[in-house]
């Protein structure tokens, strides 16, 4: 078992590293809490003095190389760090591993990781918080955009870096000639480079939907396909009404008989259309209607199973035109295939004659960067590009709090990042990071 602290710890010898690290960090660009004006933002502020004076100019622009190999030896010098908390690292794990020394960085961080989750090691814990996403006024479409910083297991990701993000649609149908399903949105960050596309969610079988006959479209002998009807007392069936049709033909109709049931739907996982992987996050929407007295009855749409903390939405008061509800489903690293399964329920005493109607069941894999998932579900207007593109925008945030942390998430080897177990109150605190 690797020491972690006291003297010759590893996390002891990593503090002065990462001291160091953070040092030079603070000399180069000032971008750690409570340092000193770093060289990018001295030599912002000597171009908006200069720049006005052809001669001071002159000056400037002479002095810019200066600037240039300044950088460059503190990068230098950062990644001989870098290097060096590689090899501690090292040194440590393979107190267990024989193959330390050929693994990769990233692997060898992914290694101390689950040697800190076994013997109940943690860093000093980084607060990352997430905004509500916020769709434009000028938004011709009624899609639907969600977003998620914590993981699997529901533990917030404390990769997740303080930013402003913005997600619109770059390609439609309309202005584009894109099909419906092929629509494309782009996200980008302030802090990032480069930017992220994907595709929304649609029940069409497209980008990846893992349910079988999601839009209710198919149908044999009266019978929903794929789906297994889990009721005697209610009529289940796929109609062409308006109430219940976003997409394609038809949708799906419970139509109640008066009596208090659980009226329900279903299909195993076992039986999707295509497998879902293990340890993988999802994202389900579904476009949902109905006309029932609110109380009387309550609509429940997710994932459940013998094993499975179930991943469901519910309501009491039913929308009165067809509204896309979404929800996550995190899929463990193990679970049970053959009980697991999606679920479209209708519960309670509803009145005879009353309704429930759904359409555009679309699960499916959100895009992810940086610790965030988004995921997009078309409405029943379409995404518009035009002149003035549809857009959502939404910010987070990183309290930088834990320095260990925040290395091993933001300044680390690009490739080998990664979030260590944390705590409130560490047992591998921030105090080890001393000069």
């Amino acid at each position: 078992m690797a020491t972690y602290t006291g003297s010759g710890g590893m996390f002891t010898v990593l503090g002065k590293y990462v001291s160091w690290f953070f040092q030079l960090e603070a000399i180069n660009s000032a971008t750690t809490p409570g340092t000193s004006k770093g060289l990018d933002r001295i030599q912002a502020e000597l171009y908006s003095v200069m720049k006005a004076s052809t001669a001071l100019r002159a000056i400037y622009d002479s002095d810019s190389p200066n600037f240039r190999n300044q950088r460059a030896q503190i990068t230098a010098n950062q990644q001989r760090i870098r290097a060096r908390i590689n090899s501690v690292i090292r040194s440590h794990v393979s107190d267990e591993i024989s193959a330390a020394a050929n693994l990769s960085a990233a692997d060898l961080l992914a290694e101390l990781k689950r040697q800190m989750q076994r013997d109940s090691e943690a860093v000093d814990r980084n607060s990352v918080t997430m905004s509500s996403i916020s769709a434009a006024a000028s938004n011709v479409s009624d899609a639907v955009v969600i977003s998620r910083i914590t993981d699997i297991s529901g533990t917030t990701n404390e990769m997740v870096q303080a930013d402003h993000h913005t997600i619109k649609v770059l390609r439609d149908s309309k202005t584009d000639g894109a099909t419906e399903g092929s629509e494309t949105l782009e996200w980008r960050s302030e802090t990032a480079d480069s930017a992220v596309t994907f595709r929304p969610l649609y029940e069409l079988g497209t980008n990846g939907n893992r349910i079988t006959n999601g839009d209710f479209e198919s149908t044999s002998s009266g019978a929903i396909v794929g789906w297994t009807k889990v009721s005697t007392t209610a009529s289940i069936t796929a109609v062409s009404t308006t109430d219940a049709v976003v997409f394609g033909s038809t949708g799906l109709q419970f139509s109640a008989t008066g009596s208090a049931a659980s009226y329900r739907i279903e299909q195993y996982f076992s039986a999707l259309a295509t497998s879902l992987k293990p340890g993988t996050l999802y994202a389900l929407g579904l476009m949902v209607k109905g006309d029932w007295t609110t109380g009387n009855a309550t609509a429940t749409v997710g994932i459940v199973g013998t094993g499975y903390s179930s991943s469901v939405i519910q309501f009491s008061t039913p929308p009165a035109s067809l509204t896309r509800k979404t929800l996550w489903i995190p899929l463990p690293n193990t679970y049970p295939e053959d009980d697991l399964r999606l679920v479209i329920r209708w519960s309670g005493s509803p009145a005879a004659g009353a309704h429930l109607w759904g359409d555009g069941g679309a699960p499916g894999e959100p895009a992810e960067k940086d610790g965030v998932a988004v995921a997009a579900f078309p409405g029943a207007t379409r995404l518009n590009r035009g002149s003035d593109p549809d857009r959502w925008d939404f910010t987070t945030t990183n309290d930088g709090g834990g320095i260990f942390q925040s290395y091993f998430t933001r300044y680390h080897t690009p490739g080998a990042r990664i979030a260590l177990p944390s705590s409130t109150s560490g047992s591998c605190p921030d105090t080890l990071v001393t000069s």
